[in-house]
């Protein structure tokens, strides 16, 4: 193991696994709807530009338990917020399996690639010198499999391999990385998408 615990990215991830496991359950049995979702992105917005002036006491103990500290003033619940959006598009985009193996591939590939990664990694990973090669390979292994739950397992497999290879690469635009609460769950979802309509 690579020095001490990283418990505050430990309780980030476990949280990130349990928001994904409600977000896929709710989307199974149709109880969420993207109209839903899209309030609730809307609500986080609100609430994180009135944190940014106000302490919100609720919000105030959830994040500073939960959210990383270069964001607190700066755009508390972003992460959250995005994952929201990103689960909207993929409503309207995609059917219900594909959009449940895309939010898995987030759920865990990311998770696990970024636990296993800081804990245990030693390799750095080929494209991208601050990331671990062993954190990404987990992460292909975990998105892998709870993917494969909802859709074929090959397309599974190729989705995370795609999607955690990209967002290994920290994309950037403005000198802001992108989010990959974002991108990770859509891009896994496009991929199987594409992968069901060629095969």
């Amino acid at each position: 193991m690579n020095g001490n615990i990283d418990w505050q990215e430990i309780r980030r991830k476990s949280m990130h696994i349990l928001g994904g496991l409600i977000f896929a359950t709710l989307i199974y049995y149709d109880i969420a709807q993207a109209w839903m979702i899209l309030l609730l992105a809307g609500a986080g917005i609100i609430l994180s530009m009135v944190y940014t002036v106000y302490n919100v006491p609720i919000a105030n103990y959830f994040l500073k338990k939960f959210e990383r500290a270069h964001l607190l003033k700066k755009f508390p619940g972003k992460g959250v917020i995005y994952l929201f959006l990103a689960v909207v598009l993929m409503m309207l985009m995609f059917e219900k399996d594909v959009v449940i193996a895309g939010i898995m591939i987030w759920t865990f590939g990311d998770s696990m690639s970024a636990i296993v990664g800081k804990h245990y990694g030693k390799i750095r990973h080929p494209l991208n010198n601050a990331r671990l090669l062993e954190g990404t390979t987990a992460g292909i292994v975990a998105g892998s499999i709870a993917a494969a739950f909802f859709v074929y397992w090959p397309f599974a497999l190729i989705a995370s391999v795609i999607t955690l290879g990209i967002e290994s690469l920290e994309w950037k635009i403005y000198r802001e990385t992108f989010d990959d609460n974002f991108f990770v769950p859509v891009i896994g979802a496009f991929v199987i998408y594409l992968l069901m309509i060629l095969f």
